[in-house]
């Protein structure tokens, strides 16, 4: 039997939440990437997190349309 997909979703945006948070929290003490392989920048990743954020919440919605 498959697992339900929308607590896997509810649980992989609160991950992202977090990572995100903890981002803002290192960037606002001033911390920097040196030595990212992808030359990212602080922003970027913050940026990348919080459209991930939004994408699982996006999908959340979606999904509980659908099974309503």
């Amino acid at each position: 039997m498959p697992e339900p997909i929308l607590p896997i979703l509810e649980a992989m945006k609160a991950s992202h939440t977090l990572h995100l948070e903890r981002l803002l929290k290192f960037k606002e003490a001033g911390g920097k990437l040196d030595d990212d392989p992808n030359h990212e920048t602080i922003e970027e990743l913050i940026n990348r997190e919080r459209l991930a954020v939004s994408r699982f919440a996006s999908s959340i919605e979606h999904m509980s349309k659908v099974r309503a």
